[in-house]
């Protein structure tokens, strides 16, 4: 095990030494710990070997501030091994199918996908080598009407899949954009009818600057 460990770290540390762009999808906030060691486990101790036991292991469910700690850390690492490497975030759109924090699977995977979404497009506003692709939203969003998942609404499609890379490659492929003119000044608003404030919709105010 310990000689696959040494041969595993190895091959990763020589990718990052190599790699251009390193791509890290977020999952989850949900884990289990070593309550001496504080070591983190890929799933709950008993599930798959062994047996649980409440006064080994601790249920976690991280907030920002830990994820943007431990993310930062380990992209910080990566960078120690290649300075010139850029890294892409993106956010799993799969929802959670269980939860350990007592309460709806649907409730606990927007807790997660929240955290998650926050602290990548926090680190993406930090640093100049990340950036965000919104995976995510292109999965989730209202606009597909859950369109890219399986009849049981947690697997995405394939088509939902080769949407998302085209997206992504095309996103690569395309020039920079132009930087475009500042707008002219919004016209106005014309006077409520009842004290003479005025009455300014906020969805006219973004149609007026989104480019024609």
């Amino acid at each position: 095990m310990l000689s696959a460990r040494r041969t595993t770290l190895a091959a990763i540390g020589g990718a990052l030494a190599t790699a251009g762009c390193l791509i890290v999808t977020l999952g989850l906030t949900e884990a289990w710990e070593n309550r001496a060691t504080g070591a983190v486990y890929q799933v709950c101790p008993g599930t798959v070997r062994g047996a649980f036991d409440a006064r080994r292991y601790a249920f976690r469910n991280a907030a920002f501030a830990d994820v943007h700690r431990d993310l930062s850390a380990a992209l910080g690492l990566a960078r120690a091994a290649n300075p010139a490497l850029r890294i892409v975030l993106t956010v799993s759109p799969v929802p959670l199918t269980a939860t350990a924090t007592g309460g709806h699977a649907l409730t606990a995977t927007t807790y997660s996908k929240a955290v998650l979404r926050a602290v990548a497009g926090q680190l993406a506003l930090e640093h100049d080598h990340i950036d965000y692709f919104p995976a995510y939203e292109i999965i989730t969003g209202p606009p597909f009407k859950a369109a890219f998942f399986e009849p049981n609404l947690r697997t995405v499609t394939p088509d939902g899949v080769a949407f998302v890379m085209r997206q992504f490659l095309g996103a690569l492929a395309r020039p920079p954009a132009a930087p475009r003119p500042a707008p002219a000044p919004a016209p106005g608003p014309a006077p409520g009818p009842a004290r003479g404030e005025d009455v300014w919709c906020d969805d006219a105010v973004l149609d007026y600057y989104s480019p024609r």
